[in-house]
């Protein structure tokens, strides 16, 4: 399973989807299957269509589905300061 990990979180994948720690808070965030395709993805600085691509790739899922989970999970993220827009 896929670890991550930078100077704020620590994404852990699992079987069932992911946890990700944000360290300065000590917050742990539970992923599902989709999130935890999506967070490398995402912490790596590309953007949503980056994202919904590589979970396409690896879910039986329909695009606007996928990009109605991938907007929910990214509002979340930056509300709890852990993904920043890009300018």
């Amino acid at each position: 399973m896929p670890s991550y990990a930078d100077q704020k979180t620590i994404f852990r994948a699992t079987d069932e989807g992911g946890f990700l720690l944000d360290v300065t808070a000590g917050t742990v965030f539970g992923f599902t299957p989709v999130a935890a395709v999506a967070w490398p993805v995402l912490s790596s600085g590309s953007g949503l269509d980056a994202a919904v691509a590589a979970v396409l790739e690896n879910f039986d899922i329909d695009e606007a589905t996928a990009r109605t989970h991938l907007d929910h999970l990214i509002t979340s993220l930056r509300e709890h300061g852990l993904l920043e827009r890009k300018p």
